[in-house]
């Protein structure tokens, strides 16, 4: 059964921090989500990257390495992953299709830009 929480409270130490979505498998995390958007002005790349490195306490049992396969930094245009937080030293990947031999993902006339263009609503 698969299933998707907003807003996880992961830590005991500092039960105001969450994060803004994780997935399940039967009940077991499989990937967190630091969600951005650019109506405040924040990125992927920047913004969620940075909270993963720096606001995120790797010692917690959700954010261990091996408990989650997968930590994603998400925007509208953009998506980093990890497999391993690891403070500073975290290395994002980026999860994008690519454009033009460059970063990023392609145009898409029919909204945000994505790893596959949507469909127009009809």
């Amino acid at each position: 059964m698969f299933s998707a929480t907003r807003q996880v409270h992961y830590s005991l130490d500092n039960p105001g921090e969450s994060i803004d979505l994780v997935l399940f498998i039967n009940g077991l995390a499989f990937a967190t989500l630091e969600l951005k958007n650019p109506w405040t002005g924040q990125t992927a790349r920047c913004h969620g990257q940075k909270q993963y490195r720096t606001q995120r306490d790797n010692k917690q049992p959700l954010l261990q390495f091996g408990r989650c396969l997968v930590h994603m930094a998400v925007d509208t245009d953009e998506v980093y992953m990890t497999t391993k937080l690891a403070g500073q030293s975290t290395f994002f990947l980026p999860f994008n299709k690519g454009h033009d031999q460059g970063a990023g993902n392609p145009p898409n006339s029919y909204g945000h830009k994505s790893a596959k263009p949507a469909l127009p609503i009809s």
